[in-house]
């Protein structure tokens, strides 16, 4: 059987767990590839889909095909890039293996970042094999999201299947809906973002430890419209100066200063003195002037 070029409209997918991007040059304007890392085994989830009424062009009756799947995490990657200018962004890709067939779902995960409730996301995706041709393109149509600020969506909605291995996906913002009243985002030009350092395990362990948060990997880090949470999520503020990280809450001050003691205490401290060291000359006590003289060790 060849791969499904398109899932029904709206059926959805139980989200199953967590699934991470390094930054690919693109032009203006261009969707922004994500090369898609393996995640390591987890358990099936046997929570069946969610079906929500088809929307938008492409609605066919193999939704009953999905309804009783389990789904099993194979990939995730944080999104590399965020939007300049645009009120939603896109967070990240999750590939899904269904069991029963072996099929591979994708669902693509974003993020109200305006004071108002927002009620649909039009985007574009396109998803490529390992030898990077294309398997798989089309805009997928988010209907009565009602997302509040800072909420995400979209993760469980799978927008694709496909029996063939996914290599990479492709995603790009077209139109988003406000108080009735849609805006474009393709001029919004996506902005890539510096690969994130992760921490190491002590770190890691520290930083949990005073903050109270699982899952805080890397280091935090500045960008020019926003900064990077240990625990992966980009927080654009656009000069608003938010200092809450929008997915798991930490305070970027407080992050900053457990990320650094952690790094402190990371370094081995260097003894004042042992028997090994150095002995420094001492001056005699003759007249102004006189030689110097290394006294014998012990002294």
């Amino acid at each position: 059987m060849g791969a499904q070029n398109r899932l029904p409209r709206r059926q959805k997918y139980a989200k199953i767990g967590s699934v991470a991007v390094c930054p690919q040059h693109h032009a203006q304007g261009a969707p922004a590839a994500l090369a898609l890392k393996r995640a390591g085994r987890q358990p099936s989830a046997h929570k069946p889909p969610r079906p929500l009424s088809a929307a938008g062009h492409g609605q066919t009756d193999q939704g009953d095909r999905y309804m009783s799947q389990a789904f099993t995490p194979i990939a995730r990657s944080r999104a590399s890039y965020y939007c300049k200018g645009s009120p939603v962004h896109f967070s990240m890709v999750e590939l899904f293996r269904m069991e029963a067939t072996g099929e591979t779902v994708v669902t693509l995960t974003f993020k109200n970042l305006y004071s108002r409730p927002l009620q649909r996301l039009v985007a574009h995706f396109r998803c490529k094999d390992k030898q990077g041709r294309v398997i798989g393109e089309d805009d997928f149509v988010y209907e009565d999201v009602n997302a509040a600020e800072g909420e995400t969506f979209g993760f469980d909605d799978g927008v694709f299947v496909s029996d063939v291995p996914l290599g990479s996906v492709e995603a790009s913002l077209v139109s988003v809906t406000y108080d009735g009243a849609a805006h474009s985002l393709r001029g919004c030009a996506p902005v890539a973002l510096p690969r994130p350092q992760a921490l190491s395990e002590a770190e890691r362990r520290y930083v949990e430890g005073v903050l109270h948060i699982g899952g805080l990997k890397y280091r935090p880090a500045q960008a020019e419209d926003g900064w990077r949470c240990a625990c992966g999520a980009f927080n654009y503020n656009a000069g608003l100066g938010k200092r809450m990280c929008t997915e798991c809450g930490a305070d970027k001050a407080m992050l900053a200063a457990a990320v650094h003691e952690a790094q402190r205490r990371s370094v081995p401290q260097r003894p004042m003195y042992d028997a090994s060291m150095q002995v420094l000359p001492t001056q005699e006590a003759s007249a102004a002037g006189a030689s110097w003289r290394t006294p014998p060790r012990g002294v």
